[in-house]
């Protein structure tokens, strides 16, 4: 079974270093990050044990790649269109290829591959990475994987066997019949985590405070509602108790999107927040909320690209 991990970002070094003795290849963006891998190793934190591991590296610039029966692409929502040919070229009739991006949005890239046996996985662990070659474990959860972008399609045999082998090495993983409700279910999540934390510059645990109490059942009620007109019924309350159950978990890290500003990177509003806006524009209702997070999240980011610009 040839695996790849498409991406170099937090869950392609996490899952970099569970797949390592299954001869995962982690792929990089540039020869750069493949070199400095290849040299100083991948170093994985949990709890207080570090380990050290040898990993297979290749850049996704190199010609000399053969096919994959599994590919887990990691990169984030913006940057898939730049993954869409190499994974092209490196696919055979029945790989099975694993999207594990947050938002909504990579539908469309899914749908453009052409492939057979497309999934999505959705994950409630929690890491981040550091430097060049680390990755720190920071929240136990689960992963779900389904079909997609079509909803409800029997996984093929390569994937279930897959999938069958990181439950024995003790990984919660899981098959889903449809999906698209645990889909929407991490995306109201995301939608009130991250725009939140980035906006406030505040760790995770901190939305769980008094004060964001009443703009979150406000941004919650708008999620909900497109959902609903997307055909996806949500419960408020699950969802709260989920927000409250992620947020506890991982209660002293850095969401994605305050870690984008902080390095002075475009964000995934557009996948997240701004997707619930044009879906409620689509359906004309109203996500005043929403729309207010999507503008001040952009005016941070174009505060970010000044300050850029004035330190060059």
């Amino acid at each position: 079974m040839n695996i790849a991990i498409v991406g170099a970002g937090s869950l392609g070094r996490l899952w970099a270093f569970r797949l390592s003795s299954l001869n995962a290849v982690l792929i990089t963006r540039t020869y750069l990050q493949k070199s400095f891998l290849e040299k100083e190793g991948l170093i994985y934190f949990e709890n207080d044990r570090i380990f050290k591991e040898v990993i297979k590296v290749k850049c996704i610039q190199e010609n000399d790649f053969k096919s994959f029966d599994i590919i887990l692409v990691m990169v984030k929502q913006k940057d898939l269109p730049n993954v869409v040919s190499f994974l092209k070229r490196v696919a055979h009739p029945f790989t099975q290829v694993v999207f594990w991006q947050n938002g909504l949005g990579h539908e469309k890239i899914a749908k453009e591959l052409g492939l057979q046996y497309t999934y999505a996985a959705i994950t409630t662990e929690g890491c981040f990475k550091v430097g060049r070659n680390r990755v720190i474990y920071a929240g136990e959860g689960k992963t779900y994987i389904g079909s997609f972008p079509k909803f409800g399609l029997k996984p093929y045999a390569l994937l279930v066997s897959f999938v069958e082998i990181l439950k024995s090495r003790g990984l919660a993983v899981k098959l889903v019949y449809d999906i698209s409700f645990v889909m929407w279910k991490k995306l109201a999540v995301n939608c009130l985590i991250n725009p939140l934390t980035a906006l406030y510059k505040l760790p995770n645990g901190e939305l769980l405070s008094k004060r964001f109490e009443y703009v979150i059942q406000r941004l919650l009620a708008e999620i909900l509602e497109v959902a609903k007109c997307c055909g996806v019924s949500l419960s408020f309350e699950e969802i709260l108790a989920f927000l409250k159950e992620i947020c506890l978990k991982t209660r002293k890290n850095k969401s994605s999107m305050l870690q984008d500003l902080l390095q002075g990177k475009k964000t995934e509003i557009d996948f997240l927040n701004n997707a619930i806006v044009s879906l409620a524009q689509k359906f004309k209702i109203k996500a005043t909320y929403n729309s207010f997070l999507v503008k001040r999240i952009k005016e941070k980011e174009a505060e970010v690209e000044i300050e850029k610009k004035v330190r060059c």
